[in-house]
């Protein structure tokens, strides 16, 4: 009977060390695996993140925008940005001349970002008279159509009404290939506050 208990003793013992060294083997193997895969270099898609995340940004935009330079003007700027590219159409009256311009919208802002950044182009004609004189008649030529370019920046804010954007700002730089112009953009809501605090100072 002792020789028995001896042997069950004798095999726990030699189990009992086997376990721990193969657990000793199995977590030095581990950590050698890991090691591996610390030189590995992960590079990010080259397509933007919003393709595979979706986009929490809205879609539709559009704003009042505002010319400034030789000449003044205002006009209303519609854009339709789904994902990361898109487009928009602009037009533009001011007192020497008329402008109608077409362009594309690229999305910079990643979809886990908290705002929502945008740079457009935008390519059309303006049609009109030249700029000798701004609201006098002298000095005016009628100058047909002339080619003009159109560049800038856009900020959206996330919070959004359905897929538009209920607050957003835009500028840029117009040119007609003889005068440059800056132009600013502001939502429909923006512009209303800002015009309903402008009366009201107006008022008092």
């Amino acid at each position: 009977m002792k020789r028995v208990l001896s042997i069950i003793t004798l095999m726990l013992l030699v189990a009992t060390l086997w376990a721990q060294s193969d657990s000793t083997i199995t977590s030095g193997i581990a950590q050698d695996d890991t090691s591996i895969y610390d030189d590995v270099v992960y590079k990010a898609p080259n397509r933007n993140p919003i393709y595979y995340f979706g986009s929490p940004f809205a879609s539709h935009f559009a704003e009042l925008d505002f010319m400034i330079g030789n000449d003044l003007g205002a006009g209303i700027t519609y854009t339709y940005l789904p994902e990361v590219w898109g487009g928009h159409i602009t037009g533009i009256a001011g007192f020497t001349a008329r402008w109608l311009l077409v362009g594309t919208d690229y999305r910079l802002s990643k979809p886990w970002t908290k705002s929502d950044w945008h740079m457009y182009g935008s390519i059309g004609f303006r049609h009109g008279t030249n700029n000798g004189t701004l609201l006098g008649t002298a000095n005016r030529e009628n100058i047909g159509f002339r080619p003009a370019l159109e560049a800038g920046f856009r900020y959206g804010n996330i919070p959004h009404r359905g897929s538009f954007c209920m607050n957003s700002f835009k500028v840029g730089v117009l040119t007609d290939f003889q005068d440059i112009y800056v132009t600013l953009g502001f939502s429909f809501s923006i512009a209303l506050l800002a015009s309903t605090f402008f009366l009201l100072g107006l008022s008092y």
